[in-house]
């Protein structure tokens, strides 16, 4: 047998098992990535006019609040809020403004700003939320309302004013 032959069988074999591979690669199903959870599922935008997507923090620590400007029970805890997140960095804290009762967007908007300036929230994530889809998206049928997700997708709600203390607290529940 001569070196040519004896190449291009070993070249033969090796690109047989290539293919082997590469079918069985195709047949084994793979992990399917968990589905990022529906309190995510949302398109907004930033006080300062960016494009925000929840599904940015799809398997991070989360912690939504949902607020609106003329609520005394949001202006009660807004402090609590910032203190909270600023004391647990590693979970995101993302303030959605919603339910406006100013009869223009461009009020409803300096509205919103003037209360996140006034209870000092500029470290926190903000987001308008007009049209009520991330609202919706987590069964929120009461302000204020907290959603905290794990990593995992699993989430739990609270309606209600919290203190600094359990917020905090709550907020890291959701890095476990």
């Amino acid at each position: 047998m001569s070196a040519t032959t004896t190449l291009r069988r070993s070249w033969a074999r090796a690109a047989s098992f290539s293919l082997l591979a590469l079918l069985a690669a195709a047949l084994v199903p793979a992990a399917a990535a968990a589905p990022a959870p529906q309190q995510l599922q949302f398109h907004a935008t930033t006080l300062d006019g960016k494009p925000f997507n929840g599904l940015d923090y799809a398997g991070k620590p989360v912690v939504l609040w949902f607020w609106a400007s003329w609520c005394p029970e949001c202006m009660q805890e807004a402090q609590h809020v910032a203190r909270a997140a600023a004391a647990n960095p590693q979970v995101a804290f993302i303030g959605i403004a919603g339910k406006s009762r100013a009869p223009s967007e461009g009020e409803a908007l300096a509205q919103i700003r003037s209360f996140v300036q006034k209870y000092g929230l500029g470290g926190i994530t903000q987001v308008t939320d007009l049209r009520g889809e991330a609202f919706f998206r987590s069964n929120v049928t009461a302000i204020p309302t907290f959603v905290f997700l794990k990593p995992t997708g699993e989430a739990s709600s609270l309606s209600d004013v919290v203190s600094e203390q359990a917020l905090s607290e709550r907020a890291r529940q959701t890095l476990s």
